[in-house]
């Protein structure tokens, strides 16, 4: 087991046996759906479950959250495992990963929510308090998909290895950044940015653009 000392996170016994029981669902369940490409314990543990345990203190109590592209968890599930003050929806848009994260869940006797959808179909104007993404797109490109998904004064967490050019899509989306969080991840497996964004003013009804344009053609 790999200690989040590091974070300020002391891990109870239960949280412990959470996790540890996720890692062997996940690589069970890898078996038969791709979920991920990493299958050893001390991987899962350190890649998985300590990358996202990042951003676990940064986030308020009690907080509506809305894990986009949440694939096989990360961060939304293991951040429920180690807040579970927080209100968790998960979104992906993969049928078969969501069918895994209910499994999971059930599993875990953790209570999260499901969406089945593209973060860019959603029509939930401000309904959560902090939106995270981890690896999933560039950095403007999520900026504008998730705006419009926060509340005013509500934040925009994102894990990134890289960090690509956001000036233009912060100004533009009324946002405002907050603080980059750099952290090493143990026994070497490299670094991890959590860059926060809050929301200081209602999005641009023009954004998010449609037919794929923040994709394409980031801000």
């Amino acid at each position: 087991m790999i200690s989040f000392s590091q974070l300020n996170i002391n891990l109870t016994d239960e949280q412990i046996a959470k996790l540890n029981k996720y890692q062997q669902i996940l690589v069970e369940y890898n078996k038969n759906v791709n979920l991920t490409a990493l299958t050893e314990p001390k991987q899962i543990w350190i890649k998985h479950f300590y990358d996202s345990a990042c951003g676990a203190n940064l986030i308020k109590p009690n907080a509506k959250l809305l894990d986009c592209g949440s694939g096989a968890g990360f961060p939304g599930v293991a951040l429920k495992i180690l807040r579970a003050d927080l209100d968790v929806t998960l979104l992906d848009s993969n049928h078969k990963k969501i069918d895994f994260l209910k499994f999971l869940c059930q599993e875990l006797k953790i209570d999260c929510k499901f969406t089945l959808s593209r973060v860019e179909e959603l029509n939930l104007q401000e309904s959560y308090d902090v939106a995270t993404a981890r690896a999933v797109a560039n950095t403007a490109t999520l900026l504008e998909y998730l705006a419009k998904l926060v509340t005013v004064n509500g934040q925009i967490m994102l894990y990134k290895s890289s960090i690509e050019p956001y000036q233009n899509a912060e100004k533009t989306l009324n946002l405002k950044h907050l603080a980059t969080y750099n952290f090493q991840l143990p026994e070497n497996y490299g670094e991890r940015n959590i860059l926060v964004f809050e929301k200081i003013a209602k999005t641009p009804s023009a954004y998010p653009r449609k037919n794929g344009k923040p994709k394409k053609f980031p801000l």
